[in-house]
């Protein structure tokens, strides 16, 4: 899945029996749970603040087993990484803890990886908490906002 269209062109021409979706992460097409692992590699960096957590949300809806994020986090005592994200597209690099409370918000966080190549790396495993909960919750949190 992608939002840009050229690059979801150049993945199927290389590609060809695989599936490509047109799409946002933070409001995906899929029905709850109809997705046995979600991989999210290089995206978080990408979304605004108020993004983000849509989009762990989000996962957390579709996937019925496991979520494996992959992702560069800031370090700003490297020189090499702040120049890496000055040419990035992506304008919203985080520290490895910022991801991970945010995929804890919605997830069991099972196993945790950091490793460097260039940039600093964190790899997360996690299960889905349980969706029902979570709309019950936000439902609970929309009518305290309201009063």
């Amino acid at each position: 899945m992608d939002i840009d269209p050229r690059k979801l062109d150049r993945f199927r021409r290389e590609h060809l029996d695989a599936y490509a979706v047109l799409g946002d992460a933070t409001r995906l097409c899929f029905t709850d749970r109809s997705v046995d692992l979600g991989l999210c590699v290089a995206l978080s960096h990408h979304l605004s603040e108020r993004q983000l957590p849509c989009l762990f949300r989000e996962l957390a809806r579709v996937v019925c087993d496991r979520l494996v994020f992959l992702d560069a986090v800031e370090c700003r005592s490297s020189w090499i990484s702040r120049f890496l994200w000055w040419l990035d597209d992506g304008a919203f690099p985080r520290r490895a803890e910022v991801l991970l409370a945010a995929i804890g918000a919605h997830f069991a966080i099972e196993h945790v990886e950091e490793y460097r190549v260039y940039h600093r790396y964190v790899l997360c495993i996690a299960r889905p908490r349980d969706v029902s909960n979570h709309r019950q919750a936000e439902e609970e949190r929309g009518s305290d906002d309201a009063v």
